[in-house]
């Protein structure tokens, strides 16, 4: 019986694995210690037995590790050699042996060079032989992969006195090192007070998450808010392979500075209030605001409000009042059968109700815990924590249900960008529209724009007629010549109706501007789309762009998007 008597596990083929501890940290090692070999050792051998309890008969000196395998056909890769006179497979050279499921043996270099080209690691793990490489093994590999930046001789014979050749542990080996470029950044700014609590969770890229939102923050002028980071010009370096390595400027990070904040006295780099009022954060530019304070419900105590700046309610807003600022809207309560209008955001932190009357009405973000018989309209994301139920719904960016059990039942809603939520529909097949890929209030302002320019057309078009039948075609040949030539009243009654034209080509002019403005409103900043990450229930109806689907059957973790080329919504796992 002939075999193939291995001395490295044949199941490892590849030297680096990343793994996770239960902390979920993770890091990368070797896949296998046995597949590390040095120069000359055998790596494996063909035998001939009766029996594979005759195996042991062939085992060669000094390893510990070892298993058969069937014989089969195998091809000397990199760094292998074949002995005819025993039958073996010795390694040429130090490195990481492997058997692919082709029958290729090859000894991979353990040179490992990190990303940014700068750093290049040895990996050594002695061998079963307990042979590790040798300055010369690594000058090797250095110049074979015209390595130039080598680290100096007495580090490198240093790290390699410092192995343990007995205890098969891995040994990472800096082998070369260059100048590593340093990155250039923008000037920027860090929050000195607490955003998380007040004003919303802050993320990497500046925004506030309003889902997390129940109060405003306000500060006193003078009160420290800013720390200020200076600018830093990036500074190129060189690779270990002797090119250019240039640097870059990393993307705008940390906040910038808004309205009201003033270098302190003390500190250039601390910026202070230079008013009362609270943060307010766009875009991660972060200004202080002024704002208007109700401490209590809008009854007909407070009546009405109606502020150019934000607003902070601190309780509910009941029935039949009206809200309206020209900044933010912050309500601790309820909001029950009222009109809310913002120029900013609104934040309600607890739900919105109605009885067909309740209007919400948003420059930029919209948050509340559950939208209940309400109409909505924003134009930025609209954030809601538990449902939204029986509500007309118009987001010019998301609309987002955010809770474990947050679900969208009944009623219409619409996002330019996307739709998130975990339930869609009952299973009662309750008629819910979702729309994304679309503004219905750009669109319908586009309709009156459009009719307003057909108005203006045939305004100009009439006008033109006028004059042909008034002046003939000759006018328009030379009009200069042709007016001059004209008895004075026909002179003056023409220039009269030519400024009458000139005047209807500007309104026609204005109209087709005013469309081309308000089209560019309706380009989604990424491909519109629906996830519904539980179930979507039959009965739901789906638009993105133009096409519609309606749902016949149940769907689970389904993201919807409008397929390009075959121009029909599509469907796919939301992760």
């Amino acid at each position: 019986m002939k075999l193939i008597l291995i001395y490295f596990n044949n199941q490892a083929t590849r030297m680096l694995v990343q793994k996770q501890n239960e902390k979920g940290e993770k890091s990368i090692s070797v896949s296998s210690a046995v597949n590390f070999v040095g120069r000359s050792e055998i790596l494996a051998r063909v035998i001939d037995v009766n029996d594979e309890s005759d195996v042991k008969k062939y085992l060669d000196q000094g390893y510990s590790y070892y298993k058969t395998l069937p014989f089969r056909k195998i091809s000397t890769g990199s760094g292998v050699f074949f002995n005819e006179k025993d039958r073996s497979y010795h390694a040429s050279n130090y490195g990481f042996v492997s058997l692919n499921d082709a029958g290729l043996l090859q000894v991979t270099s353990p040179l490992q060079i990190i990303n940014d080209k700068t750093v290049a690691l040895y990996y050594i793990v002695p061998s079963q032989l307990k042979k590790i490489p040798n300055l010369k093994d690594i000058d090797e590999e250095l110049s074979l992969q015209k390595i130039v930046t080598r680290v100096e001789t007495p580090l490198i014979e240093a790290a390699l006195k410092k192995i343990d050749p007995n205890k098969q542990r891995l040994t990472r080996v800096v082998v070369a090192k260059s100048k590593a470029p340093v990155n250039g950044r923008a000037e920027y700014y860090d929050p000195l007070i607490d955003l998380g609590r007040k004003a919303g969770k802050l993320a990497q890229d500046g925004h506030i998450d309003f889902k997390e939102v129940n109060s405003i923050h306000e500060v006193k002028k003078g009160e420290a808010v800013l720390k200020k980071y200076d600018k830093l010009t990036p500074e190129p370096g060189y690779t270990i392979f002797g090119e250019k390595a240039p640097a870059e400027t990393d993307p705008p990070m940390g906040l910038q500075i808004g309205e009201n904040l003033v270098p302190s006295k003390d500190d250039p780099h601390i910026y202070v209030a230079s008013v009362d009022g609270c943060v307010f954060l766009n875009n991660r530019k972060l200004s202080i605001k002024e704002i208007a304070i109700v401490n209590g419900d809008i009854d007909y105590e407070s009546g009405n409000i109606n502020f150019h700046g934000s607003v902070h309610i601190n309780g509910n807003v009941l029935p039949g009042f009206s809200v309206k600022a020209g900044g933010d809207i912050i309500i601790d309560g309820n909001v029950d059968d009222a009109i809310i209008e913002a120029g900013g955001s609104i934040t309600i932190a607890l739900g919105v109700a109605g009885k067909g009357k309740t209007s919400i009405i948003a420059g930029k973000d919209v948050s509340a815990k559950y939208l209940l018989n309400s109409s909505i309209e924003s134009e930025g994301v609209i954030a809601i924590d538990e449902s939204v139920i029986n509500c007309t719904v118009n987001s010019n960016d998301k609309v987002i249900v955010t809770s474990k059990n947050g679900k969208i039942m009944g009623g219409r809603i619409v996002a330019r960008n996307r739709i998130e939520a975990n339930y869609v529909g009952s299973r009662k097949e309750t008629t819910t529209d979702l729309m994304v890929g679309r503004n219905l209030r750009v669109e319908k302002i586009l309709e009156e724009y459009r009719r307003e320019l057909g108005t203006a057309r045939e305004a100009v078009a009439e006008q033109m007629n006028l004059l042909k039948n008034s002046f003939g075609n000759n006018l328009f040949e030379d009009p200069k010549g042709f007016i001059s030539a004209l008895p004075d009243i026909k002179k003056r009654n023409c220039v009269l109706m030519l400024n009458e034209m000139t005047i209807r080509k500007k309104k026609e002019s204005e109209v087709k501007d005013k469309i081309a403005d308000t089209e560019k409103l309706l380009v989604c900043d990424e491909d519109p789309q629906i996830l519904v990450y539980s179930s979507t229930f039959p009965g739901t109806v789906l638009t993105i762009k133009h096409e519609v689907k309606k749902l016949e059957e149940t769907m689970t973790n389904a993201r919807f998007y409008y397929d390009k080329e075959e121009k029909l919504i599509r469907f796919a796992s939301c992760v």
